[in-house]
């Protein structure tokens, strides 16, 4: 599992030379633009323009987006609002709701890697777990029709002539962001092909982002480097050692052999149920990465226990942990939270429905689903 912090640092130098070469402003404004820029449209917009961007990115668009909601907000004169809510949480839902959907690295690899202290064979490729999780997204953009429902926002803005302006002033395309787009492009087909080329998908993460700083390509320098977030790699890093310690104490087979027990009898949907509870419950007392770390082990353990695919424990633990109540539950969403544009009330009802929701979807869609492509 030694490998997960280099697909972290990847992903995150990725980013950040996206985001120099203004590549990031452009798609978001562009999307903008393209959805209208009426009220709806700007949400719309930004939905579609965090979704693309953590593709591009690998799941790290949620450290950007926070800021881009914030200014649009203050460009078209909203305060602390139901209206700026809805644009806050439209990032949300792109950037952070999409973990289930899009393969990124600091998930993912922390939840293989507890996992593959008890199945050294469990893996799954950047392509295959999208096909597993592809209702997400119809998950999400249902999410931002219950915003709509849920805040009822009322504005009338047209925020058009604003962005034409903040694009234009981007500029034509310059030289640094044709070659970050390029190799961006061919960091996604080497991820999509992993099942033709089998050359283990780490290696893309691991080595695309640095041709960023060869002579003749010179789309980053040090600068750049220094600015990428190594906290944020170091923590996975003690996420990861949360996983292995408990391995090798014994922990995941103490929680196995306890819980195994109560599950004699319960069905394959029964057994998602309680691991989604325990995803939501767990999230009250640890952070979603770390609990990736310290429950994938075990339960690994309980689905080869019951006679479930592994896999269907971890997308049902990972799907939980974008379920919360507060903010403080989860980074990403205190970011969002941080920049004061949504109160306390509206928080906890949106994500308490959105919690509800997710349940649900989770039976009577995921489950079947998983069920078709033979994951259960």
């Amino acid at each position: 599992v030694s490998n997960i912090p280099w697909l972290v640092l990847g992903a995150l130098l990725l980013t950040e030379v996206l985001d120099e070469t203004g590549l990031l402003k452009r798609i978001a404004y562009w999307c903008i633009l393209k959805c209208g820029g009426t009220y709806k449209g700007v949400v719309w917009g930004i939905f579609c323009a965090g979704l693309i961007l953590t593709l591009l990115t690998s799941g790290s668009a949620n450290f950007l987006l926070p800021a881009l909601c914030y200014g649009i907000c203050k460009s078209l004169g909203l305060k602390k609002s139901p209206e700026a809510a809805v644009i806050m949480f439209a990032g949300c839902i792109s950037t952070i709701s999409t973990t289930p959907l899009v393969y990124k690295p600091a998930f993912m690899g922390l939840a293989l890697g507890g996992a593959r202290t008890v199945m050294p064979e469990l893996g799954v490729s950047w392509f295959g777990y999208f096909w597993h999780n592809m209702p997400n997204l119809l998950f999400c953009i249902l999410l931002i029709f219950l915003s709509f429902v849920v805040f009822r926002p009322k504005c009338a803005v047209d925020g058009t002539a604003y962005f034409q302006a903040e694009y234009a002033k981007l500029g034509k395309i310059s030289p640094k962001e044709t070659k970050a787009f390029a190799l961006t492009i061919i960091l996604l087909i080497f991820l999509l092909t992993t099942n033709w080329h089998h050359i283990a998908m780490e290696w893309g993460f691991v080595l695309l982002p640095w041709l960023f700083l060869l002579p003749g390509i010179n789309c980053a320098d040090t600068q750049t480097v220094r600015r990428v977030n190594f906290s944020m790699v170091l923590f996975v890093g003690s996420c990861l050692c949360i996983g292995s310690v408990s391995a090798a104490l014994g922990v995941g087979n103490l929680i196995s052999q306890t819980i195994s027990p109560l599950l004699a009898g319960v069905s394959a949907t029964g057994v998602i149920a309680i691991v989604w509870v325990l995803g939501f419950v767990v999230n009250f007392v640890l952070t979603p990465l770390a609990a990736c770390g310290a429950l994938s082990g075990p339960l690994t353990q309980i689905a080869l226990d019951v006679g479930i695919n592994p896999l269907v424990v971890i997308y049902t633990l990972i799907g939980s942990m974008d379920q919360l109540l507060l903010p403080y539950e989860y980074v990403s969403y205190a970011i969002f939270f941080a920049f004061g544009l949504m109160s306390t009330r509206h928080f906890v009802k949106f994500m308490a429905i959105k919690s509800c929701c997710h349940l649900v979807f989770l039976m009577l869609i995921l489950v079947p689903w998983w069920k078709f492509v033979g994951l259960l």
